[in-house]
């Protein structure tokens, strides 16, 4: 069941705040309400201004003078902006909790969807968001220091590769009726833009491998993984 809990003493930005610390934050909550059940938090003034899971049986407390429960609630989302009550009552206007929402109130599993899917259509709405534009595309002379390569020593790792990468076993000759096999990239086992010096590569210092292991081998710039510890992992995530 789907809850909507008010806060007169929150602001959006204040929420904001909460959110981004991963806190539970206790708050007023109906007596039947559970753990792993979803809220919404309403504040006055404001509308929906953001939604979060209940983690906490509720328990007994004083609000003002009045007998309350509350229970901790964590998972907080902060809407990118506030969805004003007048538009939640114009979505559903036989709906009477919008017309005079001075407290909580528990939303039925049917509705609680539709309410939801309002309320994500109109706060992550494309029209409502700024519009970032950026100038791209201009030209500029850049100068760049790169180790050779020998020709023959790369055509001839290729060869041997057969199509496959050594990482991944993905046989690339087979894709796409071996366009795939320019996804196919030569890596040197000892990195050379790390050494100081010209060096003698051979055909076992060559390893074949896809773009997106020779990416993951060189995630980090200064120590490039080994390609049979990155299979290794790999394996490991399977």
């Amino acid at each position: 069941m789907l809850h909507i809990l008010v806060g007169e003493n929150y602001s959006h930005d204040s929420l904001k705040k909460v959110a981004r610390t991963n806190r539970p934050l206790r708050w007023i909550v109906p007596k039947r309400a559970q753990e792993g059940e979803q809220v919404l938090f309403f504040i006055p003034d404001q509308g929906i201004v953001g939604r979060g899971e209940i983690v906490s049986r509720p328990s007994p407390t004083m609000f003002g003078r009045k007998k309350s429960f509350e229970a901790s609630v964590t998972r907080i989302e902060v809407l990118p902006r506030p969805i004003p009550i007048d538009s939640i009552i114009g979505q559903f206007p036989d709906w009477k909790w919008p017309t005079y929402p001075r407290s909580y109130t528990s939303v039925e599993s049917h509705f609680g969807a539709q309410l939801v899917a309002f309320l994500d259509q109109r706060a992550y709405s494309a029209a409502d968001e700024p519009s970032i534009k950026a100038m791209e595309g201009v030209a500029r002379e850049i100068v760049v220091l790169s180790r050779s390569r020998n020709r023959r020593l790369r055509q001839e790792a290729l060869k041997r590769a057969n199509g496959v990468c050594e990482v991944c076993n993905q046989n690339f000759a087979r894709l796409l009726g071996g366009l795939g096999l320019r996804a196919l990239q030569v890596h040197h086992r000892r990195q050379l833009s790390v050494t100081r010096t010209p060096t003698v590569t051979g055909i076992s210092d060559l390893a074949v491998v896809c773009a997106n292991c020779h990416w993951l081998i060189h995630s980090d710039p200064q120590r490039a993984l080994a390609p049979a510890l990155l299979r290794e992992r790999l394996a490991a995530e399977r």
